[in-house]
């Protein structure tokens, strides 16, 4: 005969399994992701990554291939913020120099020469428009301010920066002006900065949603191959060092909301995923400056940028910056981790 409470238990335990397997049922969707967040906006601060063009330029100015499409209408998405625009479909058609229809590109800011001297890149009283190749870390945390942006909290904002900081630094070390432990203690200065201004936001104003980026890495990029094997080794620490310095130590970020981090090395790095994409020209710069092309794709006066559509085995348009292909692949990969479960 069977013992009552051995009976009464499993009856007990078969109801609590029931109950538990009707709250996951009915609340499925808390299990997989806490907050599908769709943005009414996008704000965009960085360097060239995310420079989406200027009217002056016809918005062909971008660092990288204009492969088609008419630029001014947004048909032409050779950058990552604009194809994260089209997965959340936001508009892409530009207004001014400013704005993009759902998206705002305060990198632009900058260039208005009525604003302060504070609000103007370091460099740019010395050379024509050269704020979207020098854009370093004290430049970017002045974008939001300097552009007068009243940020919301339906807004997205994405967030990158420090590649020029990094490559300034290693030509330091390979030029004997600075040692390599020097130059990743002021890599790692560089990105605490950018990583408190963006914690920072989160606390002082009205956006909840930052996707910060880190710096892909330039490892056998042509402007690396080109400068040797000291640049390569100077490169690797001083990037590893800041994109360490850029997600360490940055605190308990509430559920739902919040700053996010995406490791763009995952979208630069891996020679066997670019290869099977058909990406095999890894390590030359499309723009070489034949037929169509320009030798030199960095903004200068009445440069705008390299022209072709045939790029799209290459990885890198100019010895530092990717191509359109390059480009859709890093946006198709951070909307997918703010539309997945990592993201809010």
């Amino acid at each position: 005969m069977e013992a009552p409470f051995s009976k009464f238990g499993r009856v007990l335990f078969a109801s609590f399994a029931a109950f538990v397997l009707v709250c996951l049922t009915s609340c499925g969707s808390s299990a997989s992701k806490v907050d599908e967040f769709i943005p009414s906006r996008i704000v965009v601060i960085g360097d060239s990554y995310s420079y989406l063009g200027s009217s002056a330029n016809g918005y062909k100015d971008r660092i990288t291939v204009n492969d088609g499409g008419a630029v001014t209408d947004g048909s032409n998405v050779n950058n990552w913020v604009l194809q994260i625009a089209g997965g959340y479909a936001l508009s892409k058609v530009i207004a001014d120099g400013k704005i993009v229809s759902g998206i705002v590109d305060s990198v632009t800011a900058a260039i208005d020469v009525t604003r302060p001297l504070s609000c103007k890149p370091t460099s740019f009283d010395t050379l024509p428009l050269v704020f979207k190749t020098d854009f370093k870390v004290a430049d970017i945390v002045k974008q939001i301010d300097c552009a007068s942006i009243s940020l919301a909290s339906t807004d997205l904002l994405l967030v990158n920066g420090g590649v020029v900081d990094i490559y300034k630094l290693a030509e330091e070390v390979v030029a004997s002006t600075k040692t390599q432990a020097a130059a990743e203690a002021g890599a790692k200065v560089q990105a605490h900065a950018l990583r408190d201004y963006v914690k920072n936001l989160i606390a002082t104003t009205d956006v909840k949603h930052i996707m910060l980026l880190s710096v892909p890495s330039l490892d056998g990029s042509p402007y690396q191959i080109a400068g040797g094997a000291a640049l390569q080794a100077a490169l690797i620490g001083i990037t590893d060092a800041f994109n360490t310095g850029l997600f360490e130590q940055f605190g308990t970020q509430p559920a739902g909301s919040g700053v996010r981090s995406f490791y763009s090395d995952n979208a630069f790095k891996s020679s066997t995923t670019l290869v099977s994409l058909g990406i095999n020209m890894l390590n030359s710069k499309f723009c070489d400056g034949s037929v169509n092309k320009l030798a030199n794709p960095k903004v200068e006066a009445g440069n705008t940028g390299c022209t072709d559509a045939n790029n799209a085995a290459y990885k890198y348009a100019t010895e530092k910056y990717p191509t359109p292909v390059m480009h859709r692949l890093l946006g198709n990969m951070v909307y997918n981790t703010m539309r997945g479960y990592s993201g809010w």
